[in-house]
């Protein structure tokens, strides 16, 4: 059993041993309906585990090359290397010819189309899924790669001279002096942080369709949180867009809920 975790900042990675497959039984202390696949992808800060019979017959090297690399999805340079480590069975090191076999092509969309169809929850009798059948309230959450113009006597090394920020409905979060959770809990929100973060995105486009290279992108930077009253049943779109790395098909650069509740609230962060 190997369980895989992605600590890169800002890229989803291809993961593969040479010649065997994996079971995927869980994503993010989730269980899934088990699924053979000849690699896995993995995005920022996720965890992927896996069950691996070592039952291929070596060659004279007697090691199986591990291998990761970045899906490409986007035209800002990111870092193109391919890591490898080994799987070792018992017999003397030769690291000549080794291939990497199974391991995807950066732009292999059809492979992380596939992977990500095939995750799925247990949804049975022992472990059912039970999703709202009544919706309160429903929010998109654009979630983006920016390009902020460079500061006065600055200089920056993002694309084009600028600043690369992270964002969700063009909000860039700036990280607070005194923490949101311990704030709200000492009435000291003033000044901390505003409950007006937006339900939709500013502005509506093509989100993966624009030339990510020509558009505005800047972003506003605020601390702003999306409040609502404690068991409301919200339906949380997450859109990806074309100027981000992170491009997978459904799960948006792993982007999570924070959630914290007292007197009953809850906030999403």
């Amino acid at each position: 059993m190997l369980r895989i975790i992605n600590a890169a900042l800002n890229d989803e990675l291809f993961f593969a041993v040479a010649k065997h497959t994996f079971t995927v039984v869980e994503i993010d202390a989730v269980y899934t309906k088990p699924f053979t696949t000849p690699a896995i992808m993995i995005a920022p800060g996720q965890t992927t585990t896996v069950l691996l019979t070592a039952n291929q017959v070596p060659d004279s090297s007697g090691l199986f090359a591990m291998a990761a690399r970045p899906y490409l999805t986007s035209v800002f340079p990111f870092n193109n290397s391919t890591t490898i480590g080994f799987l070792r069975i018992k017999t003397n090191l030769n690291t000549e010819n080794l291939q990497l076999y199974n391991l995807p092509a950066m732009e292999d969309t059809p492979f992380a189309t596939k992977f990500a169809n095939n995750l799925r929850s247990l949804a049975s009798s022992q472990y059912p899924c039970n999703v709202p059948k009544t919706i309160d309230k429903r929010v998109v959450v654009a979630i983006s790669l920016n390009l902020q113009d460079c500061p006065e006597n600055e200089t920056c090394t993002g694309y084009n001279g600028k600043k690369f920020y992270a964002s969700m409905n063009n909000q860039s979060f700036v990280r607070p002096s005194l923490s949101i959770l311990e704030s709200h809990y000492k009435n000291l929100t003033t000044g901390v942080f505003t409950s007006d973060f937006p339900e939709r995105p500013p502005n509506y486009f093509d989100f993966t369709g624009v030339n990510p290279v020509t558009e505005n992108m800047n972003t506003e930077f605020g601390t702003k949180l999306l409040v609502v009253p404690f068991g409301t049943n919200i339906e949380i779109v997450l859109q990806d867009t074309g100027f981000s790395q992170c491009g997978e098909p459904s799960d948006s650069c792993s982007w999570t809920q924070l959630l914290h509740r007292r007197e009953g609230i809850r906030k999403f962060q």
